[in-house]
C-alpha cells in the first residue's frame, strides 16, 4: 500500500502525546514534506509507534524527544525516506545494540521509571522493516541517549 511516511509520523506523534505529557517530555518534530513509500502500513505504524514508545520509556522525566524525517539519495536510480527518533535517555552499550540487531537475544531493560522492557520490540521492528525492504539502525551513547533510524525505499 502506498502511503506518506511523514503523515504517518504526525499521526503517531498525536497518539503518543498523552504518554509523553505524563512524563513531562517535550516532543520536537521536523516533519515537513511528503515521503511516499510502498509498504505494509500496519507494520510500519507498529514500528514507528514502538520506537516512539521506547523513546518515552527510556527518557528521563522533563527531557526531550526529537523526530526527524529525511529523504536520502541512495544512487542514481533511487532514494529512501528515513525517520529518526532521538531521545536523551539512558542509552545502550554497543554490545547490546549489536546483539539486538543480530537477533542474538533480547535483554530485559527497565525504563527510567521502571517501565518493563524486553528488547523484543526492536527485534520485531527490525524484522518488519526488512520484510518491507527497509532497515533499522541504532546509534546510542550510555547515559546520553539513542537515535533509532529506519529507512524505506521511496517511490
Amino acid at each position: 500500500m502506498v502511503f506518506d511516511l511523514f503523515q504517518m509520523a504526525e499521526e503517531m506523534i498525536s497518539i503518543i502525546k498523552t504518554a509523553s505529557e505524563k512524563k513531562q517530555l517535550r516532543i520536537y518534530q521536523s516533519i515537513s514534506c511528503k515521503a511516499l513509500v510502498n509498504a505494509d502500513r500496519n507494520m510500519i505504524s507498529t514500528v514507528m509507534r514502538n520506537l516512539l514508545n521506547n523513546a518515552i520509556k527510556y527518557s528521563s522525566r522533563g527531557s526531550e524527544i526529537r523526530i526527524q524525517c529525511n529523504t536520502i539519495q541512495q544512487n542514481l536510480d533511487g532514494y529512501s525516506h528515513q525517520i529518526i527518533v532521538e531521545d536523551h535517555g539512558i542509552g545502550m552499550e554497543p554490545e547490546k545494540i549489536k546483539n539486538l540487531l543480530q537477533s542474538i537475544g533480547a535483554f530485559s531493560s527497565p525504563g527510567t521509571e521502571n517501565e518493563p522492557g524486553t528488547g523484543l520490540g526492536l527485534i520485531i521492528c527490525r524484522d518488519m522493516l526488512q520484510m518491507n525492504g527497509g532497515e533499522l539502525s541504532i546509534e546510542s551513547t550510555p547515559g546520553k541517549g539513542s537515535r533509532f533510524i529506519f529507512a524505506l525505499p521511496g517511490i
